[in-house]
């Protein structure tokens, strides 16, 4: 439970003040710990930043792949995940920007990244799929999660102002992104 309230508060801190203006200190006091909890948890700030980014996407990866339809069209299995991607971003306001903020990082190592390709697995195997079918283009799989990512917080940002995800912004959004992927 303390391992989390420090992740939560250190994500919180790092997206509002950055990674270079958080110290570790202000860290404990805020999660209201002791200074040597957080250095028994993490034991550097380097390394308690990749612990709230692998937080993050486990969060992310557990919602956007609940209940993932496989017996679906490829591109139906597209949407469902970009939807869910919405609703998790929307719903989770603080993990997106700090992903936002922290996505392409050099505070975020290889190992940290190469772990967080096992819990997308199945967008791998939906994006492969769709390039298959020649249903969108066959691009690097970094510049296809940098569409992805700068679109879903492009309108998150949107949903934002409006305090709603509604349904008519789900759709354009999804239309947007299947444009822009499209063969």
């Amino acid at each position: 439970m303390k391992k989390e309230q420090i992740i939560r508060t250190a994500m919180e801190l790092f997206v509002k003040q950055g990674f270079e203006n958080t110290p570790t200190s202000q860290i404990s006091k805020e999660s209201k710990v002791a200074t040597g909890t957080l250095f028994h948890h993490f034991k550097t700030k380097e390394v308690l930043i990749n612990e709230a980014y692998i937080y993050v996407k486990k969060s992310m990866s557990n919602t956007i792949f609940k209940n993932h339809d496989e017996s679906a069209d490829t591109k139906e299995q597209v949407r469902q995940i970009w939807t869910n991607m919405m609703k998790w971003s929307f719903e989770n306001r603080n993990e997106s920007q700090f992903l936002e903020k922290f996505y392409g990082s050099s505070y975020i190592d290889n190992l940290t990244i190469e772990q967080m390709q096992a819990y997308f697995e199945t967008s791998t195997k939906v994006y492969n799929q769709a390039v298959k079918e020649k249903l969108i283009k066959d691009i690097p799989m970094d510049l296809f999660s940098n569409i992805t990512f700068g679109l879903l917080h492009a309108f998150e940002k949107e949903s934002y102002k409006s305090k709603k995800l509604d349904s008519k912004l789900l759709r354009k959004s999804f239309d947007m992104y299947w444009g822009a992927l499209k063969k």
